[in-house]
């Protein structure tokens, strides 16, 4: 099955004052480079970015990033309109689309392949989002039956409304990482993402360290 991703990156950074969260660094790279990366390697082709506020540095920080970019010039409006503008930059032919947001870093591949083999077996046809301790996160992929409804969302609430209206059709695919419900909104948010990404960075060397 072709399963695209719509990376939602066109959000005004209201909450943070140093300037667009979404190019401050995590792990050496930028935040939503990151993002585009871990999709694309968790297998979702093409990656649409939905840009809006700070087009072009968007584009710039990611212009050797495989992704197509769609220009959203309502981002104010909220995530729906974003989400709206993505749904319909898909290409022909995509079977489901993984909507994801920019500012989540530690999604995780893992994550990202779980969803699209769940997908897949489920035929192709049913919502499915990672849950962890009971708490649904991010992201969430939707089958192209659902394509129409993404496309005529409203207001800033995402597609909170689809995923309540069909409920029953959802499959909810437990993950170990913690990652789906990390965000970015605040600097203290980053503060924290960037302790984490060192936390983490610490513990892989330390597990490839020789033994004594």
């Amino acid at each position: 099955m072709k399963i695209a991703a719509v990376v939602l990156a066109a959000g005004g950074s209201t909450r943070i004052p140093t300037g667009n969260k979404l190019l401050l660094s995590v792990s050496g790279q930028p935040m939503v480079r990151v993002v585009c990366e871990t999709v694309k390697i968790g297998g979702c082709q093409p990656v649409i970015v939905v840009t809006g506020f700070d087009d072009p540095n968007i584009r710039r920080t990611l212009k050797t990033t495989k992704v197509v970019f769609a220009f959203n010039p309502n981002w104010r409006d909220g995530m729906s309109d974003s989400i709206r503008c993505g749904i319909k930059a898909l290409p022909k032919g995509v079977d489901g689309v993984l909507i994801a947001l920019g500012d989540m870093p530690f999604i995780g591949v893992s994550t990202v392949e779980k969803l699209k083999s769940v997908f897949e077996r489920e035929g192709g046809d049913r919502i499915v989002f990672p849950v962890k301790d009971g708490r649904r996160g991010h992201p969430v992929l939707f089958p192209r039956r659902l394509f129409d409804g993404l496309a005529n969302l409203d207001g800033d609430q995402g597609a909170r409304k689809l995923l309540k209206q069909y409920e029953r059709d959802t499959v909810p695919v437990p993950v170990t990482s913690g990652g789906i419900f990390i965000d970015c909104d605040t600097t203290e948010d980053y503060e924290k993402i960037v302790r984490q990404a060192s936390l983490s960075a610490l513990s892989l060397r330390q597990a490839d360290l020789p033994d004594d």
